[in-house]
Order: C-alpha cells, then sequence, then structure tokens
C-alpha cells in the first residue's frame, strides 16, 4: 500500500480544475482520490493517477489502455470516464464519475434479497458486460467489489468499475493490434480468474473469460460460497493454485449448500429461504447454469453475456423448453450421474425484457451511507464502506491479489 506520507501529501494537491480531498481506494498500478472539481461546474469526482515508484512504461502503456477502454463504453452500468490529462510531474491521469456503493454480493446479503431479486440484479451486470464486449473489451478482474451496488429512487442499480486489466481485442478481419495489459505474466484475482488466464501471457483472452467471472460470482450469489474454497485457495502453494483453476470441477450450488452442514442455516436465511429451500430452488436449471458459465473448457461455456441472460430470463420467467437447436450435444455438468442433469437443456423461448435498472443516477455521499445498509438496519449498523470507485476493496484478501 502507499504509504500515509505519500498520501498526506498528495490530499490537498490540485490536478487541472481538480483538488484532490481524500484517497478513497489504490489497485495494482494506481490510487483513486475522491476530488472536488472546481470549473466549469463544481461536483465531486474520482481522480486515478498512477501510484509513485511503480514500472513507468508498462504502467504508462496499461493505464493508458484502461482510459482507452472506459472512453470507448457508454453505458449506465459502467463508470464513465469525464475527463483525462496529464499532472505537472508528466504522469497520466482520469477522472471518473463518482460512485459510492457496496459490492454486489455484500448488498444482496445485507438486505436478504432473494434468488430472483439477486437474479435480476445479475442479469443487470451482465448486460454491461455485455456492451463492454460488443466494444471488443474484455474486463478480465470482475468480482463483486468490482460491482458496486447504489440506490437510484431507492431502487439498486449495479455499477461496473475498475478496467485496469482490460484488455481490448479487435474484430474478425481487423488489422488493428489488441492493446497489450501485460506480457509474461497473468493478472486477475485466483477466486473469479478463468482457466485460460493461468496460461503464460495469457494471449489469446476473450470475451469468455468474463463469462466464467459471472458464473463465479453467480455461484456466490446463490450459494454463499465461492467455487474454489477462499481459505483453501489462501493456503495454497503456487502449483496447487494452478491446479485447482484449471482443473478442479466445483460441486453444483445445490450439492454445496448440502455439504455446508450446519452453516447452510446462516446461508439460506440471507436469501428468505431453508437449506432445504434453497438446495430444491437450485437443482436442475439453477445449477445447470451455473455450471455451464463455469466450465473450464470454454468452448462449452455461454459464449456471449446475452446467452446467460437469456437463460436466466426464461428461468425468472418460469418457462422450460426443449434443448435449444442450435446446439447439437446437451451440455453434461461435469460429473453429473443421474437422468436429472442429462435432460436439463436450454429454455426455447427468448425473453427480451430489458434491466428493469437501465436508468439510475449517482447517490450523494450522505444519501449512499443511509440507505445502503440493508433492510431494517440503521446507517450505523452498516459499518464502512468496503468500496466506492475504482477501488479494489480491503474486505478479501483475494479481492485485490495479482500475480
Amino acid at each position: 500500500a502507499v504509504s500515509h506520507a505519500i498520501q498526506a501529501r498528495l490530499a490537498g494537491q490540485t490536478i487541472g480544475p481538480y483538488e484532490l480531498i481524500e484517497e478513497i481506494g489504490e489497485g495494482g498500478m494506481g490510487m483513486v482520490f475522491l476530488a472536488e472539481q472546481k470549473s466549469p461546474v463544481r461536483r465531486q469526482v474520482a481522480i486515478k493517477i498512477i501510484k509513485p515508484g511503480m514500472d513507468r512504461h508498462l504502467l504508462v502503456a496499461r493505464f493508458e489502455a484502461e482510459r482507452h477502454a472506459l472512453a470507448l463504453m457508454d453505458h449506465p452500468g459502467i463508470a464513465r470516464v469525464l475527463d483525462a490529462g496529464t499532472t505537472e510531474q508528466g504522469g497520466p491521469y482520469f477522472v471518473m464519475e463518482l460512485v459510492w456503493g457496496i459490492p454486489i454480493t455484500e448488498y444482496c446479503d445485507r438486505n436478504r434479497l432473494t434468488i430472483p431479486e439477486r437474479l435480476e440484479l445479475f442479469v443487470c451486470v451482465c448486460q454491461s458486460v455485455q456492451h463492454a464486449h460488443q466494444k471488443q473489451i474484455v474486463h478480465r478482474d470482475l468480482k463483486p467489489c468490482h460491482v458496486l451496488i447504489a440506490l437510484h429512487e431507492g431502487v439498486p442499480v449495479p455499477k461496473i468499475i475498475d478496467f485496469g486489466i482490460a484488455e481490448i481485442t479487435t474484430r474478425p478481419g481487423s488489422n488493428d493490434k489488441t492493446v497489450p495489459t501485460t506480457s509474461s505474466q497473468f493478472l486477475g484475482t485466483p477466486l473469479y480468474m478463468s482457466p485460460e488466464q493461468t496460461m503464460a501471457g495469457s494471449e489469446g483472452i476473450d470475451a469468455r473469460s468474463d463469462i466464467y467471472a459471472l458464473g463465479v460470482m453467480l455461484y456466490e450469489l446463490l450459494s454463499g460460497r465461492t467455487p474454489i474454497d477462499q481459505d483453501r485457495l489462501r493456503d495454497a502453494g503456487y502449483e496447487e493454485l494452478l491446479r485447482a483453476i484449471r482443473k478442479e470441477v466445483p460441486p453444483e450450488p445445490s450439492a454445496r449448500i448440502l455439504a455446508l452442514g450446519a452453516a447452510a442455516e446462516a446461508v439460506a436465511s440471507k436469501l428468505q429461504t431453508t437449506p432445504g429451500g434453497l438446495t430444491r430452488m437450485l437443482q436442475d436449471e439453477l445449477d445447470w447454469i451455473v455450471m455451464r458459465a463455469l466450465a473450464k473448457d470454454r468452448t462449452r461455456r455461454y459464449q456471449t453475456a446475452g446467452d446467460l441472460v437469456g437463460d436466466i430470463q426464461r428461468y425468472l420467467a418460469g418457462r422450460k423448453g426443449r434443448h435449444s437447436a442450435v446446439d447439437p450435444l446437451p451440455y453434461q455438468l461435469p460429473g453429473a450421474v443421474d437422468a436429472r442433469n442429462a435432460r436439463i437443456a436450454r429454455w426455447s423461448a427468448p425473453n427480451h425484457n430489458a434491466c428493469p435498472f437501465s436508468s439510475w443516477m449517482l447517490l450523494r455521499r450522505e444519501d449512499a451511507v443511509g440507505q445502503l445498509t440493508g433492510r431494517g438496519q440503521g446507517a450505523s449498523e452498516a459499518g464502512p464502506f468496503h468500496s466506492r470507485i475504482g477501488v479494489d476493496t480491503r474486505s478479501s484478501d483475494f479481492c485485490g491479489w495479482q500475480t
């Protein structure tokens, strides 16, 4: 972490029309400050600058890639770039809209959202990811603390932040080169990282890596646990870590609940149900959807976020259908031994319902603290915010882990 002395030195400085107020987060390559814009309008923003003492050449290239990626996108579910420039010391910076929010998993648990409510929020996240993919941008580090929930008129709205290791790919037939984010190392967060991201150089990363990360988040939203146990991964050696990510097939979410024993009661309570009720709701369709997103072989995953959205919306609509004609072989869950898993297939009737939270506005800080605290809880009970914008939350040891 950047020393308190450096933070204190930067706080109060002016960069262009922006006065730095306080550091609100730190990532692998930059620091994010709450700042006050003085002109032409007065407003609070988030400004990201390069962390002192880093490899300037590689860092500046990656920093500029993030800025370029954000500038390409225009979606209410993705943090927008408002401005960019160069400091007096010659380092680049960019200014983002300020988002006050908490990670999606934390929000859902605090407010005891039901499975349908969680799925509706998750659909909005997938639609934002789909927009990025349509702009040829792969986030590569999707995880709960990069999906913040703010409120607009009492309605929870997801916002994706931190494209710090995003990859800008090219369209088929394009002569443009991929914008590199790294050369000989892999970047990301192990708990949410796709198998292909662990390969040296991570060449050929595409949108399906984000699909895998979405699958991990969905698994966590529905079961209260990540597919690979966090404590086990923390204690694992490097080779064991790679083996788990690349080869280990996790249990289905319903099986994970059954294996929790007494701890399942607390998990189910956060979804307003019982362990038995939660297991029954997850079995069949939701198990199948999650496990398809988590396929180790990316050719067996959903190929787009839109495909994932389609199956979730069909589940929410309560319609089961015949197996899709475009998928010649039924997807077999890894390790499935009963006919139930073999017969679960894609739902046929399309559902084009838009995200119910597609329009939103930023919360003021004092509003957010009071409203994002959970059903029946006051701000004093909720504790401090773990994440705001462009920030790796400090509430998880693995949230900002990179190698």
